[in-house]
C-alpha cells in the first residue's frame, strides 16, 4: 500500500515510480492504485488476518529487520505470504526468512 501521493517512491521506478509523476499531475482523486483510503488497497476478507495477527507492508525490494525481530519475538516458525509480484517481493520475503 501507498500512502497519498506515493510518498516515498523511487521516481525511477519502472512501475510506481510512474504512477508518482501521474499522480502528481492529477491528484489522489483520480490516480490511487493501491493507495491507502482507496478501493483496492485493502486485503480482500478471503485472506485477511485473524484478530492478532501481524501484516507487514513494505515499498522496497529488501525487507527491514522489523520482520524477522516479531516473528523471533513471538517464537513463530511458520508463515503466509503473499504480494503483487512473486518474482521480487514475495521471493525478497522468502529469503529473508530463510536466511533470517
Amino acid at each position: 500500500r501507498f500512502s497519498s501521493g506515493y510518498a516515498g517512491v523511487p521516481p525511477r521506478h519502472r512501475i510506481f515510480g510512474a504512477l508518482q509523476r501521474l499522480n502528481a499531475k492529477q491528484g489522489d482523486e483520480r490516480v490511487h492504485w493501491f493507495m491507502e483510503g482507496f478501493p483496492g488497497a485493502e486485503i480482500v476478507s478471503d485472506i485477511a488476518p485473524q484478530e492478532g495477527e501481524a501484516v507487514f507492508w513494505r515499498q522496497r525490494l529488501h525487507h527491514d529487520e522489523s520482520l524477522l525481530e516479531y516473528l523471533r519475538s513471538k517464537s513463530i516458525t511458520k508463515v503466509a505470504l503473499s504480494g503483487l509480484k512473486t518474482g521480487q517481493g514475495v521471493l525478497a520475503a522468502a529469503e529473508l526468512l530463510a536466511d533470517g
